[in-house]
């Protein structure tokens, strides 16, 4: 019964409504087909941004294992090492708290439905805050190293000499 009651509403709509109808149909189809395009593109970046916090995570933690391994050897050679070592322990924990953020579970930013993108967002930028954080304490962890080690200073101090005399 609706349908008939629609055609005969067609009938008596005038040609330029019936086109104005079908160009809002359209638009509204275009529409919905662009939303679900950019929700996919959405996921997409959220994938990306995931796999290079997981490849950050995982580069910070060789940066300190070799930080680790150098303050072992200067301790053994008798340096005083316990501000380097303080620090580099306080990196070790916002990057093990990083992986246990982003490294573990799997698609951190896709999976969950309920957040929201404004949600995510802030959650990228946490995120990227934290590295740079981690970054910034690796940072002082290596001039401490580069305070503490001899050879770094003998060799730096060397290089400036050859530059100053070029």
């Amino acid at each position: 019964i609706e349908d008939e009651h629609e055609d005969e509403h067609m009938q008596t709509v005038l040609p330029a409504q019936k086109l104005q109808i079908e160009r809002e149909k359209k638009m509204g189809e275009f529409k919905s087909k662009m939303d679900e395009k950019r929700q996919n593109f959405d996921k997409k970046m959220r994938g990306f941004t995931e796999q290079r916090f997981k490849a950050l995570a995982a580069r910070f933690t060789k940066l300190a294992n070799r930080m680790q391994v150098r303050i072992d050897t200067l301790k053994a050679n008798g340096k005083d090492t316990a501000k380097a070592q303080e620090l580099l322990d306080i990196a070790k924990t916002d990057i093990a708290s990083l992986e246990s953020e982003f490294g573990d579970r799997s698609k951190t930013f896709i999976s969950d439905d309920k957040l929201t993108n404004e949600q995510i967002v802030a959650r990228i930028k946490a995120g990227q805050e934290a590295f740079k954080n981690v970054q910034s304490e690796l940072k002082q962890v290596l001039f401490e190293i580069k305070g503490i080690d001899d050879d770094y200073i003998k060799n730096t101090s060397e290089d400036n000499e050859q530059n100053n005399q070029q």
